[in-house]
């Protein structure tokens, strides 16, 4: 089975997502995309949200010293809210950006993170988008660039 691309995947990419991904320019890559699943509180040691955090206090991505964190540490660590009540049931999807062996969650943070907190064992798949580390396609990743 050949690989997936992102041109044969193109509604991946909706205007639902908040993160400023140039959408444009990523599909214009037509980078592969990996599916997989798993269990929320498995995964959460791996994806990270476009969170970033001061200490314990989120912050806009651009603020100087600010730092990302990983799904398991946000909800460990974090006060942000996100309530199970709504997240469908059945598997969740959500999209992602590859980071290196993190993934960085596009668009489903809130559900993420309240089955990470709710319901650990509950399946969810990701489809990443395995392209380059270069914050002119998103702006977020200038923290993971140089990492």
């Amino acid at each position: 089975m050949s690989p997936l691309r992102l041109g044969e995947l193109h509604d991946l990419l909706t205007s639902d997502i908040r993160v400023h991904l140039d959408r444009e320019q990523v599909l214009a890559l037509d980078p592969e995309v990996t599916l997989s699943a798993g269990q929320a509180g498995r995964l959460a040691a791996s994806v990270v949200p476009p969170w970033f955090f001061d200490g314990r206090e989120c912050v806009d991505f651009d603020v100087p010293g600010s730092v990302s964190h990983t799904f398991e540490w946000v909800a460990r660590h974090s006060s942000i809210d996100a309530s199970v009540d709504r997240v469908p049931p059945g598997p969740l999807a959500v999209p992602c950006y590859r980071i290196d062996e993190r993934i960085l969650c596009l668009d489903g943070n809130h559900r993420l993170l309240a089955l990470v907190r709710r319901r650990p064992q509950a399946v969810v798949v990701t489809l990443t988008i395995e392209g380059p580390t270069d914050p002119r396609l998103l702006p977020d990743l200038v923290h993971f660039a140089a990492a």
